[in-house]
């Protein structure tokens, strides 16, 4: 692997776990009424802070 390629593949991930933790605090900051409806890890005593959100999403 070149350092060019390295490179792109260190920031590709980068890019990818940056955009997870945005969509993750943009769901979070909704309301606990719309969460629970989309059903995004909800439970009754879910609003402790501090949490590593786990999320798998692919960037099409």
């Amino acid at each position: 692997m070149n350092m060019s390629k390295a490179l792109a593949w260190i920031a590709s991930g980068h890019l990818k776990s940056r955009a997870d933790r945005r969509t993750a605090n943009i769901i979070n900051s909704l309301p606990e009424e719309i969460q629970k409806d989309i059903g995004w890890r909800w439970t009754s005593n879910r609003r402790e802070k501090g949490g590593k959100a786990d999320l798998k999403f692919e960037i099409i």
